[in-house]
């Protein structure tokens, strides 16, 4: 079928049949795998709404329970930098006392949940903690 995340290897047979559809819905087939059916010009606008609608530093602070952040080493595509870049995360960290941090390194925004990287967080679900 063609790739499906660059240099992963990884199809959407790979993957059950629920989430192949969820991220089938946003690429189109071609010649060569799939492309997304967005333009680039949307993709940056949908990015820019992300970010001013996040929550604030002090909405962060009300949370009460315990937080750990899993972020991927690279953005949306692959070499692209991370998400949450570093100066934010430091901000994010003092506002909710992250206790845990994970880099999941050379996964991007997209593959981060696919299963050749979740075993670099997952444990944090399964361990004796404040996370189980």
């Amino acid at each position: 079928m063609g790739f499906w995340f660059p240099g992963s290897g990884i199809t959407p047979d790979d993957l059950p049949p629920e989430m192949a559809d969820y991220y089938l819905y946003d690429l189109e087939k071609t010649e060569d795998g799939y492309r997304p059916k967005c333009v680039s010009e949307a993709a940056s606008e949908d990015s820019a709404s992300v970010s001013s609608q996040a929550p604030t530093l002090d909405e962060m602070r009300d949370i009460q329970c315990p937080v750990a952040l899993v972020r991927a080493s690279e953005g949306c595509f692959p070499g692209s930098r991370p998400l949450i870049p570093d100066t934010t995360l430091e901000a994010m960290s003092e506002a909710l006392g992250i206790q845990q941090e994970i880099l999941v390194k050379g996964a991007n925004h997209y593959t981060l949940l696919l299963p050749e990287f979740t075993s670099a967080w997952t444990d944090i679900l399964t361990e004796d903690g404040p996370f189980q």
